[in-house]
């Protein structure tokens, strides 16, 4: 009875919280507006006169139109006032300003309504509209150019409020070749003549009320271009113009008034005030419960040529108890998790769609947030870094099963690269058993990292286990049987098994067809060896391949004199595919055995006597033979004086076959 009783006194609370949220909505403007935020200017009602602009971003949901024309700004006591987007996206994040109204500091943004009523732009006055255009190439030598060449470019990168015009970081990211235009108002504080100055890389143009003051022709890092002009006390319409055509592009507009001695930097001041409003909790029309969120970027990690981003996460509401409120995350990577505040490493950049569920008894929510997952560029000359461990150690909590596909990768080269090996191989092997790579390039570029690092640990069957799981019909192949094969013979010295790995991918490409034949060779079955071989293009000339053949193999033996395996390897390889059949003379074997030597492997002996079996004839098979028997001479004695006895036999005459370094 207690329990049904607790039950019960339960759901009446919930019913309770929900009606009191639903009076709460009572002062909705318009039920044909689905949703809406509060918005709460960071001034105090009493600084408020009207005259500014106030600017505010937040997350709508997607339900909006998609050019943005359903946003409408409401005072609290359901004004409507002149509103203006400045930007939707990237992802679903707004950017728009709004009059502000004498006194008032409280207001609602509406939005997602079918049929919304034209509502008048924004026209206070305060900051400055940017918008940048990928500049298509027309010519810029002249300032009349620079407006006619925005005109022309047609492609939007990005919109944006600024309250000076000063520039030293793009805040669209990264970009190159563009055109942008700043309009505003400028406040000149009394009359008399002003001296304007400009520098702009590459090129920048500054108008006054439709007229030309400034042209900066080249980047010029000071203020030399410069120029007067006499205003009166009073407003004046201010357009610049900036093209960047490589760099960074920054920009600064600079003045020395009346009033003044030297030249300044214009101040945010002089664009009239441009406020911030804060956007509260989302709210549906007549729903209790709506789930929220907010997002704030707290650390980069940069390896491989790859951002990793952390990102804090919070659940929002307007529900009256929302310690009551159970909350749950789907971070559009195929992760998940519960909580209202937590931290997630997204691996790339780009887009991302959140879905978040709220529960409260029987009342449940669930909205969809597209968020943009990218480098803080307003903070990216001194960007918040982590160290990749936290990363590292933040990803390996991952349902690796349900990891989005073009994240593997990246995962593997995070937790190789952090030291994190516990959880590199369980990532490697889901990458590696994939049939489809979204990136087949990045794909491999972790493998070999990961195989590199791997072979000088000595984790030799984990590797192998790792090229086994590529499916043969997957995208990687046949570089991965080739990889298998290769690290089989020349690092486990198991000929056999290395050619039962790449007989199957024996048709791909020129490197499978070589392997398959140095295979072939190593298993005695020489003369189909020699026909694959023979068979491969060499890109020299026949005249010049003994000459750049040699040359080749001197620069391996160089790398072996100086002790440096794993560029001679890189250059032996080099060499094999230039030539693929020189393979069968045996010297490029007796170097490739030198090279196992360096790293100490244990399957130099092995694949030594491979090759000195499978073609006894070479002049450099008495030689592998010696070098068999005495890489083998404490390891396996009895089989080193087995070779040591072959040798005798097979080439009584040669003067390896007089040494005797078992008897010493």
């Amino acid at each position: 009875m207690r329990q049904m009783a607790g039950r019960m006194l339960g759901l009446v609370g919930l019913l309770w919280l929900g009606m009191l949220a639903s009076a709460a909505q009572a002062a909705w403007h318009d039920p044909a507006w689905t949703f809406r935020r509060s918005l709460q200017l960071t001034l105090s009602a009493e600084r408020v006169n009207g005259d500014e602009l106030a600017r505010c971003t937040f997350l709508s949901n997607s339900k909006h139109k998609a050019d943005g024309s359903d946003f409408r700004v409401v005072t609290a006591g359901g004004r409507v006032t002149r509103s203006r987007v400045v930007s939707v996206g990237a992802g679903d994040e707004i950017e728009l300003v709004f009059d502000t109204v004498k006194g008032i500091r409280d207001y609602y943004v509406y939005f997602a309504n079918g049929k919304p009523p034209a509502v008048e732009d924004a026209v206070g006055k305060g900051g400055l509209l940017m918008e940048m255009r990928q500049w298509n190439g027309q010519p810029v030598e002249k300032i009349a150019d620079l407006p006619a060449a925005f005109e022309a470019s047609k492609t939007v990168l990005g919109k944006t409020m600024l309250q000076r015009i000063y520039q030293g970081v793009n805040p669209f990211g990264m970009q190159e070749r563009t055109v942008s235009k700043l309009s505003g108002s400028l406040f000149a504080p009394i009359d008399g003549e002003y001296v304007f100055a400009v520098a702009a890389d590459d090129r920048g143009a500054l108008y006054l009320d439709d007229k030309p003051v400034v042209f900066a022709r080249y980047g010029a890092g000071d203020s030399r271009f410069q120029d007067r002009v006499y205003l009166k006390r009073g407003w004046h319409a201010l357009v610049f113009y900036h093209v960047n055509i490589s760099g960074d592009g920054p920009f600064g507009v600079f003045w020395r008034r009346p009033d003044m001695e030297k030249l300044e930097i214009v101040g945010r001041e002089s664009f009239g005030l441009l406020g911030a409003a804060q956007a509260g909790p989302l709210e549906q029309v007549n729903r209790p419960l709506t789930a929220d969120m907010s997002s704030e970027y707290k650390g980069e990690a940069f390896y491989a040529g790859n951002y990793s981003h952390r990102v804090a996460l919070a659940l929002r509401t307007t529900f009256a108890q929302s310690d009551r409120v159970q909350w749950h995350w789907e971070f559009g990577d195929g992760q998940s998790a519960d909580g209202k505040e937590l931290e997630h490493v997204f691996l790339t950049s780009g887009l991302r769609e959140i879905s978040v569920t709220a529960k409260a008894g029987q009342l449940s929510d669930t909205q969809t947030f597209r968020i943009s997952v990218d480098r803080d560029w307003s903070r990216v000359d001194r960007p918040p870094t982590d160290e990749l461990g936290i990363h590292s150690r933040m990803v390996s909590t991952y349902d690796v099963s349900r990891m989005a596909t073009g994240d593997l990768p990246w995962a593997v080269l995070l937790n190789l690269r952090a030291g994190n090996m516990e959880a590199v191989e369980v990532v490697a092997m889901r990458l590696a058993g994939l049939t489809q790579h979204p990136s087949r390039a990045v794909a491999i570029k972790a493998l070999e990292e990961l195989q590199q690092d791997w072979l000088k640990r000595g984790r030799l069957t984990h590797m192998v286990d790792v090229w086994r799981a590529v499916p043969a019909d997957s995208d990687l192949q046949p570089w991965a049987g080739c990889e298998l094969a290769e690290v089989l013979c020349w690092w486990q010295g198991d000929v056999a098994g290395a050619l039962k790995a790449i007989e199957p991918l024996a048709k791909g490409d020129d490197r499978a067809r070589r392997v398959y034949g140095q295979m072939l060779v190593l298993n005695r079955r020489v003369e189909e060896g020699r026909k694959v071989l023979d068979a491969l293009p060499s890109p020299v000339s026949l005249a010049k391949q003994a000459a750049v053949g040699g040359a080749m193999a001197r620069t391996t033996e160089f790398y072996i004199t100086e002790g440096r395996w794993e560029d001679g390897e890189e250059a032996w390889e080099k060499w094999q595919s230039q030539f693929p059949v020189s393979f069968l003379e045996g010297h490029s074997m007796l170097l490739r055995v030198g090279l196992m030597e360096l790293r100490k492997s244990k399957a130099a002996a092995m694949v030594a006597e491979a090759f000195a079996n499978a073609v006894p004839q070479s002049p450099y098979s008495p030689q592998l033979l010696d070098k068999a028997s005495k890489l083998l001479l404490e390891a396996d004695p009895a089989k080193a004086k087995s070779l040591r006895e072959l040798l005798k036999q097979r080439y009584p005459e040669n003067p390896l076959s007089q040494d005797t370094p078992l008897a010493k």
